[in-house]
């Protein structure tokens, strides 16, 4: 009886013979006979045996073992050789290597940027607009007035579609200019002014001209306004003409008297007077009646102009404050309670045969 079996290594064959009936010698014979035929048959089916061993039982059996090659020509595969284990040197510069490479990864990725994916961007179905009135047109937008949409998704409300506009808010017009209360020329006569060449006031063709000829008397003429003025802008320009050094001109406000009685002659009243003089000064005095209180007494100012170069001088009222301008600069602001907050308003020139031209005069309302 004859066997064969795989390991895992080899293929082995058993040869099983019965010779249980034959002498020890023909046995032996037999086992070798059987042996030899056995190992020129795997041969011949292409299994060489690699060594064969014949072995006898305690019944006299013979047991032949045959261990075979490989078939000729099949490649001979050898097991696989394990790597050998690294060292521990080798194990930490994997480990350095690795992160070396990964910080530099990092590094390029972070100065070059992420890859960005571009994705295909959801695109809505396409809704026509509403029309936007322009920033011209103050009427409110209607519901009427707004075509209808086309291919508007149901699920949008209406309210994206009609929106609300406020009307605009009007621009108010621009606030014109006042009236002044006087800005004639004085170049011709006006009517309630005084007017006597052999007076004391006159209009000298191109200005107006005052003239105190009684060296003990001052000039004092007032402009004809529709009614007292409380805040109030005058604004004037005065040259010396003639006469000895140190007269003075200059303004009159809070007059209680009428208009008319500031005639150039009469030296009585209640009034304010803000005056410049010759020799580059400024004062301000209350005209008692008969008398004068002073406000504020002379004093120099670098502002005022001497002899007979032009001054502008304008005074300003708000309630019981005072201010004196001369030539633009503001040489003196008062607070003065003794006169009432309106009056009338005039022209002065001091005393001594001063004689004086007013150029121009202006008349603001200072509300």
């Amino acid at each position: 009886m004859q066997g064969i079996g795989r390991d895992d290594t080899d293929l082995r064959v058993t040869v099983e013979t019965d010779i249980a009936t034959a002498g020890p010698d023909s046995g032996v014979q037999r086992a070798a006979d059987a042996a030899a035929a056995s190992a020129r048959a795997l041969s011949a089916a292409g299994y060489p045996p690699r060594h064969l061993s014949v072995t006898s039982t305690e019944s006299g059996e013979l047991v032949l073992v045959a261990r075979l090659g490989p078939k000729p020509g099949a490649p001979v595969q050898p097991p696989p050789a394990l790597p050998p284990a690294p060292t521990r040197e080798a194990s930490r510069a994997q480990t350095v290597g690795r992160l070396a490479i990964g910080l530099a990864l990092g590094l390029v990725l972070g100065f070059l940027g992420l890859p960005r994916l571009e994705l295909p961007a959801f695109t809505p179905p396409a809704v026509e607009p509403a029309p936007v009135p322009t920033a011209f047109d103050s009427r409110p937008q209607l519901a009427q007035d707004v075509p209808a949409a086309t291919n508007v998704p149901a699920a949008i409300s209406p309210a994206f579609l009609l929106p609300t506009v406020e009307p605009a808010t009007p621009i108010p017009a621009a606030t014109a200019t006042p009236t002044p209360l006087f800005a004639n020329e004085l170049t011709r006569p006006i009517a309630g002014w005084p007017n006597d060449p052999n007076g004391t006031a006159w209009f000298g063709g191109s200005d107006y001209r005052l003239f105190a000829r009684d060296s003990t008397h001052f000039v004092a003429t007032g402009v004809p306004l529709p009614h007292p003025v409380q805040d109030v802008k005058l604004v004037a320009q005065f040259h010396k003409t003639g006469g000895p050094a140190g007269g003075g001109y200059g303004l009159i406000v809070r007059d209680q008297s009428p208009s008319s009685e500031r005639d150039g002659r009469n030296q009585a009243g209640e009034y304010l007077v803000l005056e410049v003089g010759d020799n580059g000064e400024i004062g301000i005095w209350q005209r008692d009646q008969t008398r004068w209180m002073d406000v504020l007494p002379w004093q120099r100012s670098e502002a005022v102009n001497h002899d007979r170069v032009p001054n502008i001088i304008s005074v300003t009222t708000h309630g019981e404050t005072m201010e004196l301008q001369v030539n633009s600069q503001i040489v003196a602001q008062v607070t003065y309670d003794q006169l009432p907050a309106s009056g009338g308003v005039g022209i002065f020139v001091g005393g001594d045969l001063n004689e004086v031209a007013l150029d121009w005069l202006r008349i603001d309302d200072a509300n």
